[in-house]
């Protein structure tokens, strides 16, 4: 026989109690009340929120205001050129997005730029760069925010509110802002903050976040341990507040600022070859000798994002990069860092910015890392637009030996067919006669 069941309130405050009579014997099971939902007070409601009627949802009309409220001050608003709008719309796949330019004028720009960044970075910025509001974008972030970084044990969003916290600025860099942008997945998240980083290393301490790498020099620090699926960062210095040489692609100049939720476009072209997957190097041409030479990593990165779908702004941009490598590839490329340091800049490059992998700076050990399997797409994409002979020489700089480092069997198994090679052999033989390494 079934037992009968009755429910019998009142007995406790807000909870219910359930008696289940059996035919022998009387069993009372006390049901707890599901807890409640845990809602983080630090999520600022949407920018523009408040311009919607009252009971039109998250979708509904929006009365666009004249100026908006940013930082404690109020700065003018206005519509974005309908050809953005419609990009926005095709990479989105959306009927309806929000976008707004925000401060246009040099008088805004320049009040912008003092209460978002610093007032150091108004000779930087001043002229060409642009500021917007994107209701699509301030949702992605939002659910951004949610995501768990295990080697740190918290999520994204409880971090940046334990540095805001703090009284420190903190925002969004390169590609994890282009990527939210065009909807793709990231394999990383850059931050950038304007303070030192001795001061977030406190911060790191006292929160007992891992923190494993640390170099105040350069203003870097990772959060956590793992390079690569982590949260790394660096002080608005080495980003904002630099000649424009110094900086990479257009694509790769987009911040987003955590408190405000405002879209800061460095070049003023960042956006717009985002969405046209246009692939710009921010200075101004004359300029791109000294942008090459800045940092040999540059033009390399380049193909990375070519392997992203981005695709050169002209010819002449992707002829001056693959010449850059060609022609300096014996003196730049293939040249070992330092006698304590005996790795070559190629092969550095291919372990830290391809896999993400570690390398000791003294003894020149190293271990590749997460995102091993993107080194022979990497490879292949240099053969097919810098050429097969410049291909070779950096397969040259791999031994068997290094097989033994690599944990997916893919890579393992082509990169020993490429090692095989009798081109890739004799490369090998000049760069040891040459009295280079590996």
């Amino acid at each position: 026989m079934k037992p009968s069941k009755k429910k019998i309130k009142g007995l406790y405050k807000k909870k219910t109690l359930k008696v289940i009579n059996y035919p022998q014997k009387g069993i009372v099971k006390k049901i707890e009340p599901e807890p409640e939902k845990k809602i983080n007070k630090f999520i600022t409601p949407l920018l523009l929120d408040k311009y919607r009627p009252k009971g039109a949802g998250l979708h509904g009309k929006i009365v666009l205001p004249k100026i908006l409220p940013i930082a404690g001050t109020n700065y003018p608003v206005s519509t974005v050129n309908q050809k953005i709008v419609q990009l926005l719309k095709e990479v989105l796949r959306r009927n309806n997005v929000l976008i707004l330019e925000i401060a246009q004028g040099i008088d805004a720009k320049q009040n912008i730029i003092r209460h978002l960044i610093h007032s150091d970075a108004l000779p930087f910025m001043e002229k060409q760069s642009r500021f917007y509001y994107i209701d699509y974008l301030e949702q992605r972030v939002r659910g951004l925010r949610r995501y768990y970084i295990r080697d740190i044990g918290r999520t994204f969003g409880e971090i940046v509110d334990i540095l805001l916290a703090a009284d420190i600025k903190v925002f969004l860099h390169g590609g994890i802002v282009r990527d939210l942008l065009t909807n793709t997945r990231s394999t990383d998240i850059d931050i950038v903050f304007d303070v030192g980083v001795p001061r977030i290393k406190e911060i790191c301490e006292r929160e007992g976040w891992p923190c494993a790498q640390v170099m105040v020099q350069e203003q870097y620090i990772n959060f956590g341990q793992d390079k690569g699926i982590s949260l790394e960062g660096g002080s608005i210095r080495q980003s904002f507040i630099v000649p424009i040489h110094y900086h990479e692609a257009t694509v790769n100049d987009l911040s987003y600022d955590m408190s405000n939720q405002i879209l800061v476009d460095f070049s003023g072209y960042g956006l717009v070859d985002v969405l046209e997957h246009r692939l710009r190097i921010t200075p101004h041409p004359k300029y791109w000798p000294r942008w090459a030479a800045d940092d040999f990593k540059k033009p390399l990165r380049f193909f990375k994002l070519i392997q992203k779908g981005f695709v050169p702004a002209s010819t002449e941009t992707l002829q001056f990069v693959i010449n850059y490598i060609r022609d300096n590839f014996d003196s730049v490329y293939e040249k070992q860092f330092s006698l304590k340091y005996p790795v070559s800049r190629i092969k550095h490059f291919l372990i830290k910015n391809i896999t993400m992998g570690d390398i000791d700076s003294e003894t020149g050990e190293y271990t590749f890392g997460a995102n091993e399997d993107k080194l022979i797409p990497f490879l292949q994409t240099i053969k097919r637009y810098v050429g097969r002979d410049i291909f070779v020489r950096m397969l040259a700089h791999f031994t068997v030996a290094d097989l033994e480092r690599f944990k997916t069997n893919k890579v393992i198994t082509t990169l020993r067919g490429f090692l095989s090679s009798q081109d890739v052999m004799d490369a090998q033989a000049e760069i040891s006669a040459a009295g280079g390494i590996y």
